[in-house]
């Protein structure tokens, strides 16, 4: 019964709202230092399928409604995280006056669902290169990358609220790596901001 629900649910796309940007409810090392204005470039979507597609299994996707692209999503989330930790935030057109340029490219944003019997196990992963530009600053920019994954077993089909839960917990989880990054944290301290 199980596996038949499934396949009749992702025989074709699902659509999925997001209603909210996710963030961190958690302390951050990102508060300590001194604060800086960052510029953001709307990440790159670089992942192979449809730009909404957020997961799925073999029998069909999940998928986002158009006017929410995963490359919002993240960037927005990336932004807000640095915002909430007291730094300032820019728009790239702005980027002039920052003091930190910030470029990503997303190369997962994904829930796997595998049909167990009667187990339904749902998996996030997230993986973003983010690259860092001090723009005061000779050095090359700081590229790294940040993942993030969850797991998640129910016995029930999945509804569309269980699958948003997975993949922002995905996300947070990649936040937490971001924003606890003692190299980035190290580099952001030696900035020199605009105008001193």
């Amino acid at each position: 019964i199980v596996i038949a629900a499934v396949i009749t649910v992702f025989g074709c796309a699902w659509p999925l709202k997001v209603e909210s940007i996710p963030e961190l409810k958690i302390g951050s090392p990102l508060a300590g230092v001194e604060p800086l204005t960052f510029a953001f470039k709307e990440f790159e979507d670089a992942r192979p399928h449809k730009k909404t597609w957020i997961g799925g299994n073999k029998y069909g996707v999940n998928e986002l409604h158009e006017d929410q692209k995963v490359s919002d999503i993240v960037t927005q989330a990336v932004a807000n995280e640095i915002k909430r930790n007291g730094h300032k935030v820019l728009p790239s057109q702005e980027s002039d006056k920052a003091d930190v340029m910030i470029e990503g490219i997303i190369r997962r944003f994904w829930v796997d669902l595998v049909n167990a019997g009667f187990t339904v196990k749902l998996t996030g992963t997230v993986e973003t290169e983010i690259n860092f530009t001090i723009r005061q600053s000779n050095e090359k920019p700081l590229s790294k990358i940040y993942q993030g994954s969850y797991y998640y077993e129910t016995g029930k089909l999945p509804s569309s609220g269980l699958w948003r839960d997975v993949i922002n917990q995905t996300l947070l989880n990649m936040l937490k790596e971001f924003t606890t990054d003692e190299e980035v944290l190290n580099k952001l301290k030696q900035v020199r901001r605009q105008g001193l």
